[in-house]
């Protein structure tokens, strides 16, 4: 796991982070939490899924697609919509997405103001929960 932590670290450092990246980590983090190998809770595995999904939406509108994804798209990438909410509102406060809506319940379309701060947003939240954890997991 602290392997698969590292790599998450290097390729946020290469700026080549990919939703495909947190996403299969967020589902190996739960397998190791599930199986007792990690300190770490079911909380954490679903923020790395939230941060691959709001990364995966930064992929789409770089595609030229901003809203290629269904409702039932996203709720295959995401456990928990309280911390999807909780994550737009903030981004919506830091000023780095407008014009949040919720179409269908715990479906949310926004538009990415600025995709680079975006990404560094999406970045610097990863790098700190991944800290956590290393914290949680010493060597």
């Amino acid at each position: 796991m602290m392997e698969e932590i590292d790599t998450i670290v290097n390729k946020i450092n290469a700026n080549t982070l990919e939703s495909s990246d947190l996403l299969s980590f967020s589902k190996n983090l739960e397998d190791k939490i599930n199986q007792g190998e990690i300190q770490a809770s079911k909380d954490d595995a679903q923020w790395f899924q939230i941060y691959g999904f709001i990364l995966k939406k930064l992929e789409i509108f770089e595609e030229g697609n901003p809203y290629d994804m269904r409702g039932s798209d996203w709720r295959n990438y995401i456990d928990s919509f309280d911390k999807l909410r909780s994550l737009t509102a903030d981004m919506e406060e830091k000023n780095l997405i407008e014009n949040p809506v919720w179409h269908v319940q715990d479906v949310s379309f926004y538009d990415i103001k600025n995709p680079e701060l975006y990404r560094e947003y999406v970045y610097f939240r990863t790098r700190n929960h991944i800290e956590k954890l290393k914290s949680l997991n010493p060597l």
